[in-house]
């Protein structure tokens, strides 16, 4: 619609008011005109009084009336007192009105009444009463009234027109500029707003908005220039953190490949035995064949041992969420951890209670996330051996969190626990409570930027009197 409102709205409003000016000035014309031809009317009547005074007798009372062919006496005494507005002249006259009709606007007197009382030079006194009908008086008005529309109407066109030529210059043009403006896919380019050549306030207005247009865009290039700076800045960011947690995930491993290395050299210990054996001549088919599936028994182990190793420490392909069963992966992470015999020295208990365990997220990242709080839970319990053997609960359960449904895993020690202190920082980067080489304090940063992306929460408590407990909440949705 652009400015076809506005439009409207400004033409209306102009037009009437200037009709009802000028109709304000046409009206108090009209009661100047009526007054004062009224007035004239009068002193007309008194001069004819006294003519027709000039010829009455002594005593004598003459009553007239003025129509088309002149004064004619009444055969009736009109009424001496009339209907109002009497007014006593200086000379003996007296001035009054009869009767009501519609005027030219509105109601006025119908009939104007002269009453003058003549003394002669001889002594003679003599009253005349003319009667004058106003309508004819009315009726030019009327006819006057007429060319008056015409001319208002006239003048109404013209100062309408002009005016909103105007109008249209100083106003509306530069509305609809700032419309078109406003409607460009890429706004302020190579536009501005319309000025003029008269130095107004709307020449005054155009050239601020001109000027703050020019800022606008001065700083649209500078907001784009910084979005993709910030673009490249969080791609960066992205690729640091994937690099950080594949860094972490290969410390990781390679802690559990010093682990595992010494449970892969048992089985290959009991193999070259067999091996030895199966070399010998005096063994029959059947012990041959007992030693053989023996072997065979610990090289599946072996492999089964490298095989983890090798899915724990892949490179993750990027892809989109998928469902994952919260339990069964702590039994995965649990069997797994627990095959180095240092692992299994600490007691390792779970309570897998969840009615509904199903979270959205990767499962090679989750698997880290618990991996990297037993770890850090193992460490912390050989600091406190000497108190007792090395006790780790894991806990899963359902709870509501803002009237949503959430997966909790709480991963408990019988460790010292956390200072208070470094409790706030447990979660910042490269920050470790370890002695230098055991560690470098990304576990848990790297543990806590992975839950967060799964939109969960992950905290650290201190347990009384001693141990610490790792609560990681993640929110429950359908495997459906």
């Amino acid at each position: 619609m652009k400015t076809r409102s506005l439009k409207l709205q400004i033409t209306s409003t102009f037009v009437i008011l200037l009709s009802l000016s000028m109709f304000m000035l046409s009206c108090v014309w009209v009661m100047l005109t009526q007054r004062h031809l009224v007035e004239k009317e009068i002193e007309l009547l008194k001069v004819y009084a006294e003519k027709l005074a000039a010829g009455a007798g002594h005593g004598e009372v003459l009553c007239y009336r003025i129509e088309k062919g002149g004064a004619v006496p009444c055969n009736q005494m009109i009424d001496e007192t009339g209907d109002q507005n009497s007014v006593e002249g200086e000379r003996g006259e007296t001035i009054t009105y009869r009767g009501s009709q519609w005027a030219v606007l509105t109601f006025s007197h119908k009939y104007l009444i002269v009453r003058k009382t003549v003394s002669s030079s001889d002594g003679s006194v003599s009253k005349i009463i003319i009667e004058r009908p106003l309508e004819p008086l009315y009726q030019s008005i009327r006819d006057d009234w007429k060319i008056m529309i015409y001319y208002l109407l006239i003048n109404v066109i013209i100062f309408a027109s002009l005016g909103l030529l105007k109008l249209y210059t100083l106003v509306i043009r530069p509305v609809e500029r700032l419309i078109d403006i406003s409607d460009k896919s890429s706004p302020f380019d190579g536009m501005s707003f319309y000025s003029g050549s008269s130095n107004n306030e709307f020449s005054k207005l155009s050239h601020g908005l001109n000027r703050m247009v020019k800022r606008i865009r001065d700083d649209n290039r500078a907001l784009s220039d910084s979005v993709e700076a910030l673009e490249s800045a969080n791609r960066e960011l992205r690729r640091n953190e994937t690099e950080m947690i594949r860094t972490e995930k290969l410390a990781s491993v390679g802690r559990l490949s010093a682990g595992l290395a010494h449970e892969i050299g048992n089985p290959l210990g009991i193999v070259q035995g067999y091996v030895d054996m199966l070399g010998s001549a005096d063994l029959t088919d059947a012990e041959k064949q007992q030693f053989s599936e023996r072997a065979k028994s610990e090289l599946q182990r072996i492999d089964a041992l490298i095989r983890q190793l090798l899915d724990m420490s892949r490179k993750g392909q990027e892809k989109s969420s998928t469902s994952v069963n919260v339990q069964q992966l702590i039994e995965k992470v649990v069997d797994f951890y627990t095959l180095q015999k240092k692992n299994c020295e600490v007691q390792i208990t779970t309570d897998l209670d969840a009615e509904d365990d199903t979270v959205a997220g990767d499962e090679d990242q989750l698997r880290q996330v618990f991996l990297n709080c037993l770890m850090n839970a193992t460490d912390a319990v050989e600091e406190n051996s000497g108190t007792g053997q090395g006790k780790i609960d894991i806990i899963c359960d359902n709870v509501s969190v803002e009237e949503a449904k959430s997966v909790r895993v709480r991963i408990i020690d019988n460790g010292p626990g956390v200072d208070s202190g470094q409790i706030d920082k447990i979660f910042d980067p490269f920050f470790t409570t370890k002695e230098t080489g055991k560690g470098t304090g990304l576990g848990l940063y790297v543990s806590y930027t992975i839950v967060e992306g799964m939109g969960g929460t992950i905290r650290l408590n201190n347990l009384h009197p001693v141990g610490a407990e790792v609560v990681i909440l993640l929110p429950y949705v359908d495997g459906e």
